[in-house]
């Protein structure tokens, strides 16, 4: 089976911008990605795709396509148009629908999406400019997110806001900064956990839970941009991750909860659910379609290494494609019917 490895090359406007080594790992988890389909004797190819030659996705000659395209935020009209042309080949595309993932590019359509079906996220108000009422039926301490971008993007602690005052000045930052709608929310102070999903036969699977643990006790601490990607701040890499810890009642709430929203809003493959857990409530943050499925720095050498708890890299890599053909033929088979 030949497996067309396709992953996207930062955006001009990312580059020009202190953000863009967010977007330059593609290049190892593609290499990664060849690692695992060849250990499951499938034959892989990789493509690079830029901003300009989008339309080179309709000369891939494949069986089925491992989607590796993530342009985000004021760039995600250049993954819509990935999406098209893959849908133009007419052939398996691992992951995420194209609504789908531009639904979890959008923080605050998402949080909308959730609260439309009952599932427990912070309370939230979305601001498009400065002049609107800073009262806020919220609790502090809120954080201020940019809408649209991913990686941490525009989260520090100075984006958390204590007081009304300061929630003012942090929204005017972020929107000044970014020039996209931001969203404050109630920073639930809890436990944070990673929550992945695979599809596997016909079901879904929740993979063991990881926990996110900092060094610095801060009962405000979270993962910053700087603690993820800049190397020579103080708080670069000032948190572990280790499988949760979980009584039974916690495990099963945070898991039936999670393929619920897997299931209802539509996910397919795989994805990975940012969770804080307070007093029993498993608030969602945010839901990745098309997680990364290699966070490590290149280091990885054996595809039966568990890169995720619970599961080799190779069976991962091996149910993301299954599951693309999956869905390729039943969406096939539906058509004949509705025909």
């Amino acid at each position: 089976m030949n497996i067309a490895v396709v992953y996207s090359l930062p955006s001009k406007r990312i580059l020009a911008t202190q953000y863009g080594e967010t977007d330059e790992d593609s290049r190892v988890i593609a290499e990664k990605v060849v690692l695992g389909l060849a250990a499951n004797g499938m034959t892989p190819s990789i493509y690079v795709i830029q901003e300009d030659n989008i339309e080179a996705i309709l000369n891939i000659k494949a069986d089925v396509i491992f989607n590796l395209i993530e342009w985000s935020g004021h760039d995600i009209y250049l993954s819509e148009k990935a999406f098209d042309c893959f849908k133009m080949l007419d052939i398996p595309v691992t992951g995420a629908s194209k609504e789908l993932f531009v639904l979890s590019g959008d923080k605050s359509r998402l949080k909308t999406e959730l609260q439309k079906y009952g599932f427990p996220t912070p309370r939230g108000r979305y601001f498009e400019t400065e002049q609107e009422d800073m009262q806020l039926d919220l609790d502090f301490p809120v954080i201020v997110k940019p809408a649209y971008e991913h990686c941490s993007t525009g989260l520090s602690y100075d984006s958390i806001a204590k007081n009304g005052d300061e929630l003012k000045l942090i929204v005017k930052r972020q929107i000044d900064k970014f020039h996209q709608i931001v969203i404050a929310e109630e920073f639930i102070i809890g436990r944070e956990l990673l929550v992945y999903l695979i599809e596997d036969d016909d079901d879904v699977r929740v993979l063991p839970i990881e926990e996110v643990i900092f060094s610095n006790q801060n009962p405000l601490a979270f993962q910053t941009y700087e603690s993820k990607w800049e190397t020579t701040h103080k708080d670069y890499k000032t948190s572990e991750v280790v499988v949760a810890k979980l009584d039974k009642a916690e495990q099963e709430i945070i898991e039936k909860t999670s393929m619920e929203i897997f299931k209802k809003l539509g996910f397919m493959g795989y994805a990975r659910f940012d969770v804080r857990l307070k007093d029993g409530v498993p608030y969602m943050l945010e839901t990745n379609a098309n997680p990364s499925v290699y966070d490590g720095d290149g280091s990885l050498t054996d595809p039966n290494e568990e890169v995720i708890p619970g599961i080799k890299f190779k069976d991962y890599i091996g149910k993301i494609v299954d599951s693309a053909i999956k869905v390729f033929k039943n969406n096939h088979l539906k058509k004949t019917v509705d025909n």
